[in-house]
């Protein structure tokens, strides 16, 4: 269900989040990403990652429930981590990001 590399890498983060009991957890995405360049058609690669997105979160809702930041109780932090720095992953969202605008950018 959810083979591309970034795909798992947000179904990952989020699944180690809820693991660790985190009380937070951001996935960063911008809305103007959906489009084109030019803004006249969506982006298919940013489309089917933000759809995986969703998702992931829904099937995950019971653990992970999305919500507001100003509708949480005040957030006790910790120290972060550096797991996700996987040289192999960053290369593949790399390439991601290369294809989105080499390739679906100029269809």
């Amino acid at each position: 269900m959810h083979s591309a590399p970034v795909r798992e890498r947000d179904r990952d983060a989020l699944e180690h989040a809820a693991a660790r009991g985190h009380v937070a957890a951001t996935i960063v995405g911008r809305g103007f990403e959906l489009a084109d360049r030019q803004g006249t058609r969506a982006n298919a690669v940013h489309v089917r990652r933000f759809e995986a997105l969703c998702a992931t979160l829904a099937e995950l809702r019971t653990d992970l429930p999305t919500r507001h930041f100003r509708d949480r109780p005040p957030l006790a932090t910790r120290p972060a981590t550096n797991r996700w720095r996987d040289p192999i992953r960053q290369g593949l969202r790399q390439a991601e990001q290369l294809w989105s605008n080499w390739v679906e950018e100029r269809a």
